[in-house]
């Protein structure tokens, strides 16, 4: 009789390097690609006009790996999918631009400053139902707010 096939390996699982970078791009399902797909252009297309593509974009993928890393550090267990650092980042660098180029004139007219504030309280609030990382979240928003404090100042 032919010889036994080789036993399978053990399941993989991936390490947390390789967690961190590759669930930025991955979506559970059309809904939900198609809202982080909304999010994006509503407020990435905005910020992009208005800063350039290079800063909005280096903002985004920071955002997206420093959600993740924060994730891998408070869920080191649960794999999380979806570009929700990267647009909760924007969320933050859309706040930043408001403390920045508003707040710092006095005036929040024109912000969108009550609808942000909505929009992030509510975002927010979603992330404390099951299946949702808000740490991912907290996280791109916290790398979005910093990074766009330092880099989205418009000159007076």
């Amino acid at each position: 009789p032919p010889p036994p096939p080789p036993p399978l390996p053990p399941p993989h699982r991936p390490s947390p390097s390789r967690r961190i970078i590759t669930c930025n791009w991955l979506h559970a399902g059309l809904f939900h690609l198609l809202l982080n797909m909304s999010a994006v252009s509503n407020m990435g297309v905005s910020l992009e006009r208005r800063f350039g593509f290079w800063r909005v974009g280096t903002l985004y993928v920071l955002s997206g790996l420093f959600g993740a890393m924060v994730s891998v550090v408070f869920l080191p267990g649960v794999l999380s999918v979806g570009a929700s650092a990267s647009v909760f980042g924007l969320v933050g660098a859309v706040w930043a631009d408001v403390i920045l180029n508003y707040c710092a004139r006095c005036t929040l007219q024109g912000s969108g400053f009550c609808c942000l504030l909505l929009l992030t309280v509510l975002n927010l609030c979603f992330g404390l139902t099951p299946f949702v990382d808000n740490f991912m979240h907290v996280g791109g928003f916290v790398a979005g707010l910093i990074i766009g404090l330092t880099s989205f100042s418009e000159k007076v």
